[in-house]
């Protein structure tokens, strides 16, 4: 079962506007995809595909196929003794090689800049985990590469894969329109995006989801998954030091005990550096296993200049995984959590879900993550924006609330400040679409749309 997923277009767009000129390069989490959507890209637009898994030694990167990277001497040799160990007729420029988990081999990926100037054939490499730029560190990166990013399943793929288009364009349609939806609708949709923060949008366990609707099997899924990461993220962490990327990866666990996700040296120890901080937390990001956020302190209307980088957020790439790993060493039956995202039970303490998934959705849709914290003047009090958004060279604030909306100070005391720059507010909540007080209430399945 393979599902739809919107980066395809990305694909047939490279194909279309490279010409052969550039490789492309899809970076991701493990498990995300990327292997098959690339091999069902090499199926369905190309005359034949040479697909070679680096990280297969056993199937593919066997001895044979290895020793046609280091012992051909031509280009000519090379590809004619591939087809002949693979099996498989190459066709100038009809015909795709596919180097998957290419960190694992940098000979490869240093090959990539001299077999896109020969020219016979399309290239697309892909990389997960900090991979791609460690590995990569002692050889030249070809400039004839292109890079797209994958993510996990956006709740827009999620529907597809229930089948459930027509509901997506009546979403997209009451968004255009600006108008709510039938609440019949709307409590569907609620309940279907509900359904997709307690699955997430890893395929495997989007898939298993869809055959049983089992959520104790998804769950089983996703512990599959996480364990990966966490032995992953061992390999790359010191033991010694107090703060890592696994132990970073480990500290999104606690959220639910302090409801935030922002992370600062001192949450570690208080003898960590913010220099060793931030380098872990740029390992952990360029994994993509988390979306980072980072605060804008200078606002101007391009939100490109004043990060500060003493205080950053980290979310879980997935908000599924964050439900299960939570509960990772207990029993499915003991996931309160599971039972109050599915009966929809949530309250205001758990509210990180919405703005972990809505980080997840905007990363999804192309979208850099930044946030802001300010102090009302001649005021102790602490406000906070979750996310921005720009447009039209202006930028809409973002609020997420998981159930009391009335409430939306941050927001207000920020437009106070700052309406110059200010495109739209925007609340996102559970609630219906509406329009109120210059204050745009999207409800959080239409985030999707932004």
């Amino acid at each position: 079962m393979n599902f739809k997923r919107k980066i395809y277009d990305e694909l047939l767009n490279w194909k279309k506007e490279s010409n052969g000129e550039t490789a492309l390069v899809i970076e991701g989490a493990r498990r995300v995809g990327k292997s098959t959507i690339i091999e069902e890209f090499g199926k369905n637009e190309y005359k034949s595909y040479i697909m070679i898994d680096f990280s297969n030694t056993k199937e593919s990167f066997t001895k044979d196929v290895k020793d046609i990277f280091e012992k051909t001497e031509s280009y000519d040799d090379f590809f004619q003794i591939l087809q002949l160990v693979k099996g498989i007729k190459l066709y100038p420029r009809e015909s795709l090689i596919i180097f998957d988990e290419v960190q694992k081999y940098v000979k490869a990926r240093e090959m990539i800049k001299f077999l896109v100037k020969d020219g016979r054939y399309d290239y697309i490499e892909s990389g997960s985990l900090i991979s791609l730029r460690k590995n990569s560190k002692k050889i030249l990166i070809p400039s004839e590469e292109r890079r797209i990013e994958m993510f996990p399943m956006s709740f827009e793929e999620f529907l597809m894969a229930l089948g459930e288009e027509q509901l997506i364009e009546n979403i997209k349609m009451s968004f255009n329109n600006r108008v709510a939806l039938f609440e019949p609708v709307h409590k569907k949709a609620m309940n279907l995006f509900r359904t997709y923060m307690a699955v997430g949008g890893m395929p495997k366990v989007v898939k298993k989801y869809v055959e049983t609707r089992d959520y104790e099997l998804v769950d089983k899924e996703k512990k599959d998954i996480i364990k990966l990461y966490l032995d992953d993220l061992q390999k790359i962490s010191r033991k010694s030091s107090s703060v890592s990327p696994l132990i970073i990866y480990d500290r999104i666990q606690s959220i639910h005990s302090n409801h935030s996700f922002e992370i600062h040296p001192s949450s570690f120890s208080s003898d960590t550096k913010l220099f060793t901080c931030l380098n872990n937390i740029d390992d952990l990001e360029s994994s993509k296993v988390v979306n980072v956020a980072y605060e804008i302190k200078n606002i101007d209307a391009t939100l490109s200049l004043g990060f500060d980088f003493s205080g950053v957020k980290v979310y879980s790439g997935d908000t599924g995984l964050l439900v299960t790993k939570m509960f990772y060493d207990k029993k499915f039956l003991d996931n309160t959590l599971y039972k109050s995202i599915i009966l929809d039970k949530l309250s205001v303490d758990e509210g990180f879900l919405f703005e972990n998934v809505v980080a997840q959705e905007l990363r999804a849709n192309g979208h850099s993550l930044k946030y802001n914290t300010f102090y009302k003047s001649n005021s102790n009090k602490l406000y906070s924006i979750d996310f921005f958004i720009e447009n039209n060279r202006k930028f809409s604030p973002i609020e997420v609330k998981s159930s009391d909306y009335k409430s939306h100070s941050s927001l207000d005391e920020f437009y106070n400040k700052y309406h110059q720059y200010i495109d739209k507010r925007i609340i996102v909540y559970s609630k219906n679409y509406k329009e109120e007080d210059g204050i745009v209430y999207l409800p959080i399945y239409m985030v999707m749309c932004i």
